[in-house]
């Protein structure tokens, strides 16, 4: 994510927690806490994309803790020819037809 894109958000944490991120090994710290929980929320989005057998019945039934309006580019990056060039796994078949 670029600084820029960064900028708000460090500005909420600091609204609503007690925390300065003047300090380079502070904002470090949290760039590099947060960069980790988003890609554990992108990887537990994936994990729930591939349950589905095709892209159109993933978009519609997103995780339970994700907006449609999220999910839907969510599920637009990871059919990406971008992402599937830098993903191992291939869409796979669903063991169970009840998601």
């Amino acid at each position: 994510m670029k600084n820029e894109m960064k900028e708000p958000l460090f500005a909420r944490l600091q609204s609503e927690f007690q925390i300065s991120l003047s300090e380079p090994h502070a904002r470090e710290v949290v760039d590099a806490t947060t960069a980790d929980r988003y890609r554990q929320f992108k990887h537990n989005c994936r994990k729930h994309d591939r349950k589905f057998f095709t892209i159109e019945e993933a978009r519609q039934n997103p995780p339970i803790d994700v907006e449609e309006a999220d999910w839907i580019p969510l599920c637009e990056h990871f059919e990406s020819d971008e992402f599937k060039e830098i993903s191992e796994d291939p869409r796979p078949v669903p063991k169970e037809v009840g998601v």
